[in-house]
């Protein structure tokens, strides 16, 4: 009688069908995978927005009755918002704090020279940061304008993402 050896490990074919799958699942899934990542980035564009959101819509009748100049809005704002214990962080930059979180682009302005530049940076380099422009009047007492705050996300490529427009 002949004794068989009983077969061990896999055969040629078998591993390059599982190779084969492989292959397939990654080049359906890396791509998948920037998307989400984008996407997770500006969910977090969306939560600085809230934040400065929340802080400008808690004060801004306070800054509407005391008739508060557009500089002391705009400075109020930048104190709030990037000296505190736990600053807001910038999604597209491994969570950078602090630094040019907020900011006003310099192309972004209105033609006229009625906003206040918080931080300023050039065109096309504001990656994950917050645009807040606080019109003044049209008058030449330079309070808050009755139109409101507007405050822009900006996404991957220094564009606006989001805006919100906040009036008193």
């Amino acid at each position: 009688m002949i004794k068989r050896r009983k077969d061990e490990g896999f055969t040629l074919i078998e591993l390059m069908i599982v190779i084969a799958v492989i292959g397939i699942l990654a080049i359906v899934l890396v791509p998948k995978v920037g998307t989400i990542k984008t996407q997770a980035k500006n969910q977090g564009i969306d939560t600085n927005m809230r934040v400065v959101q929340g802080y400008v819509q808690a004060k801004i009748s306070h800054w509407a009755d005391k008739n508060t100049l557009q500089s002391a809005i705009a400075s109020d704002i930048d104190s709030g918002l990037t000296t505190s214990s736990d600053p807001m962080k910038n999604p597209f930059f491994n969570g950078s704090a602090g630094t040019n979180i907020i900011n006003v682009i310099g192309s972004e302005l209105p033609a006229t020279t009625d906003a206040v530049q918080i931080r300023s940076t050039s065109a096309g380099t504001g990656q994950g940061t917050i645009e807040v422009i606080v019109p003044a009047d049209s008058g030449t007492n330079n309070t808050l304008a009755t139109n409101g705050i507007t405050i822009n996300g900006l996404d991957q490529n220094g564009t606006v993402y989001n805006t919100v427009n906040i009036k008193p």
